[in-house]
């Protein structure tokens, strides 16, 4: 990754959400990683790993119900006259 791209954030948690990303960064550097890792880079994985889940998941279902929503539009029809106290849709 490049330094040059990278946009600072700050991030505030409180002390029970903090311990819990250490606790499961320190399960990740004994199982799969013997290197060490920083919460920088963990929360960095964390992140893409998310928008990858979040992308996979439910942006292609939007983007599905999304297509739905304009092909009703363009079907049902717009203007609607009242006769007689009745509405009904002028053809």
């Amino acid at each position: 990754m490049d330094n040059q791209t990278l946009v600072p954030f700050c991030l505030k948690l409180d002390r029970q959400t903090w311990d819990r990303i250490n606790s499961q960064r320190s399960q990740r550097m004994g199982i799969t990683n013997p290197d060490p890792v920083t919460k920088t880079q963990f929360l960095r994985e964390a992140i893409g790993w998310y928008c990858d889940f979040v992308d996979d998941r439910y942006t292609k279902r939007y983007d599905l119900l999304r297509e739905i929503k304009l092909a009703q539009e363009e079907d049902t029809p717009l203007e609607f006259y009242s006769d007689d106290g009745r509405e009904s849709s002028w053809l």
